[in-house]
């Protein structure tokens, strides 16, 4: 499917594949950090949170994660465009790595976990507001490269269920699992974004 997908001139196929590697690590880290969120929130090691409550307080921080991404997002569209593309990556990844610190090492809700997520949501937004595909593919070609996405998605969130599986496995506390994906998230982020398009608008 890749080598039918038009490239827009100046992108390499080195390029391309890098931005569909970022796309499986930012999947990657959406889906582990999501997955944790309850499994942290009700472990007695961690915040301990009531049971009962667990739907109220769930709602209540998606509410606040999405109050967020709507400032956010304006904002670092804006920031990607003037500061170019690699330096909202470094940013995400930064800010994904003290994510996982801040979840692991507090053990209150408020402002611990909250903070932590919050911090979680930014590096989502940041890494989301890097328009690879637009950048990078040919409009005879989008659609081919939506489809391909489509499938990356699917196939990195099994790829990440399976990762979560083996360290549940592997019997790793869930502060382990979260600073482990932390680092490799952002270590891999770092490393690929050097196979992308330099460049202000790249």
């Amino acid at each position: 499917v890749c080598s039918t997908i038009r490239l827009n001139e100046g992108i390499s196929q080195k390029n391309y594949y890098c931005s569909q590697i970022h796309s499986i690590l930012k999947i990657l880290g959406y889906y582990v950090a999501s997955s944790l969120q309850t499994l942290v929130l009700l472990d007695p090691d961690y915040y301990n949170a009531d049971p009962a409550s667990i739907g109220e307080l769930t709602a209540f921080i998606l509410v606040l994660q999405l109050m967020l991404n709507m400032i956010v997002n304006l904002v670092y569209g804006h920031l990607c465009d003037k500061f170019g593309r690699k330096t909202m990556i470094y940013y995400g990844a930064i800010n994904y790595l003290i994510s996982c610190i801040v979840i692991t090492t507090q053990r209150s809700i408020f402002p611990g976990f909250i903070l932590g997520k919050l911090i979680l949501t930014n590096a989502e937004a940041a890494l989301d507001s890097v328009p690879l595909t637009a950048d990078y593919i040919h409009n005879e070609s989008k659609g081919k490269a939506v489809g391909l996405s489509g499938f990356i998605f699917s196939a990195s969130s099994l790829v990440a269920n399976l990762y979560l599986k083996s360290l549940f496995y592997e019997d790793l506390s869930l502060g382990k699992i979260y600073m482990i994906t932390g680092v490799l998230i952002f270590t891999a982020l770092i490393i690929n974004s050097f196979g992308l398009k330099g460049g202000q608008y790249h």
